[in-house]
């Protein structure tokens, strides 16, 4: 399948994968070099950096040459016409620099949702949408990015200058929005076309993609050939439930942090929460603030050094759960109301063929790795 499907997609902090056209690149090497001097500059100019931020832009170094090269590969089809499923922060990414490139006649991209943004719009509903198809954002009312914004832009396209570093979710949004709109990518949109199925099939030439999806507007489905499918669909969006005894059986009440949106539904309650990645964290600090007790259950090999509230506790990883309460691993036992997972997400290609679906697993990248 060489590259005709490649799977793109923005780290676990925001930060979006840089292109370069092919147009300014001689030869394939010469794309993935052009990558390599944005890392350098990225990283000779930010010398204050700490390590976190340095280990993020080495892994969008190595993301940026996975992309260089498929955008050099797309130059030896001509006039190739091209699917972007997905108008999140690496679809619209993705679609700037395909629209740029000459040998590049048609980029469609399709969105599920009524806006653009993927993981970055926010909204109180949870479950199902309108359409009875599952909602795709995870994000909960209060959040903000956890790195500073001045390493989360693109690399020829930063966040505009303001007083925070840390931003809001509207803000990265109203970035996103600004980044489509200057490029001319937001024409390109079908918004509310939710892709059912990616198909490969042999043409005369090499290659093709049957994508069929459906205009949840008018409710009419329809099936459209291109040369080059980029799966541009998150990894935020599928829940991952881990296999911890009892669950299916306790008594209380069970959420994913996909479902997160307000703390305010844990006012008074004691609240598991099963996970102490960044969202984990910063979950189970705002949810301490109405609850009557939270335990905070990880297997962290280093212990965070957060300053925790009174009512807040670590514990080991849970053995199992009983009616309303949890055992741990530790031999200790604590009654609970609420067993919260922020334990993370699955990749999710539900609209591709076994044969496709395995292509995109194989070529996934994400910098972001479970810590839950």
């Amino acid at each position: 399948m060489a590259l005709s499907l490649l799977t793109l997609e923005a780290n676990g902090s925001g930060e979006v994968v840089g292109l370069e056209t092919r147009s300014q690149c001689k030869t394939r090497t010469d794309c993935i070099t052009r990558g390599s001097a944005i890392f350098n500059d990225q990283f000779q100019t930010t010398p204050s950096l700490n390590l976190r931020c340095r280990q993020l832009l080495l892994w969008t170094h190595c993301a940026e040459k996975c992309v260089y090269t498929a955008v050099w590969n797309i130059g030896y089809r001509r006039m190739a016409r091209v699917c972007v499923v997905g108008a999140g922060a690496a679809g619209v990414c993705a679609a700037r620099h395909l629209l740029a490139e000459p040998s590049v006649a048609r980029v469609e991209l399709l969105e599920q949702a009524a806006q653009l943004g993927g993981t970055w719009v926010y909204t109180d509903h949870v479950g199902y949408d309108d359409f009875g198809l599952p909602i795709h954002t995870s994000m909960y009312k209060s959040l903000r990015t956890n790195l500073p914004k001045e390493i989360m832009g693109f690399p020829d396209f930063p966040i505009p200058e303001s007083e925070k570093s840390y931003l809001p979710a509207k803000d990265m949004l109203a970035f996103l929005q600004l980044y489509s709109d200057k490029h001319g990518v937001t024409p390109h949109i079908k918004f509310k076309h939710h892709v059912q199925l990616v198909k490969p099939k042999q043409g005369p030439k090499g290659e093709l993609w049957d994508v069929t999806f459906k205009d949840l507007a008018s409710g009419v489905s329809e099936t459209r050939e291109y040369d080059y499918v980029f799966v541009c669909n998150g990894h935020y969006s599928t829940p991952f439930i881990p296999n911890i005894p009892g669950l299916k059986e306790f008594q209380g009440e069970v959420m994913h942090s996909h479902d997160y949106r307000v703390p305010e539904v844990f006012s008074g309650k004691r609240v598991l929460v099963v996970g102490a990645g960044p969202s984990g964290m910063d979950i189970a600090l705002e949810v301490a603030r109405v609850a009557q007790a939270v335990l905070l259950s990880h297997h962290l090999s280093e212990r965070p050094r957060s300053r925790f509230p009174h009512n807040l506790a670590q514990k080991p990883d849970v053995a199992r759960l009983e009616a309303r309460s949890a055992h741990f691993k530790d031999g200790t036992v604590e009654d609970v109301d609420v067993v919260f997972l922020c334990t993370g997400y699955l990749y999710n290609f539900p609209f591709c063929t076994r044969a496709a679906a395995s292509w995109c697993r194989r070529t996934a990248w994400s910098p972001s790795t479970s810590t839950w």
